[in-house]
């Protein structure tokens, strides 16, 4: 999923992340084993399982919860 220039919040909910945004006037990508967010504007928060997170240009608080993926065993 590739998203940009987003005026307004953004919260995205799938099986594995859950990603909210104030306001995203740059550009946000998430594929199975990625997520970049560049330049985000207000509170970013993400919690994710085993992926890869590059936030860049973020300018507001930023809560990061990247659990390591669980054992299916």
């Amino acid at each position: 999923m590739h998203l940009e220039n987003i005026g307004g919040p953004i919260h995205l909910h799938t099986s594995v992340t859950e990603l909210q945004l104030a306001s995203l006037p740059g550009d946000l990508t998430l594929n199975s084993d990625d997520l970049r967010v560049t330049e985000a504007k207000g509170e970013v928060r993400v919690t994710t399982h085993a992926k890869d997170v590059d936030l860049s240009q973020i300018y507001g608080d930023t809560f990061v919860d990247d659990k390591p993926r669980p054992d299916l065993g």
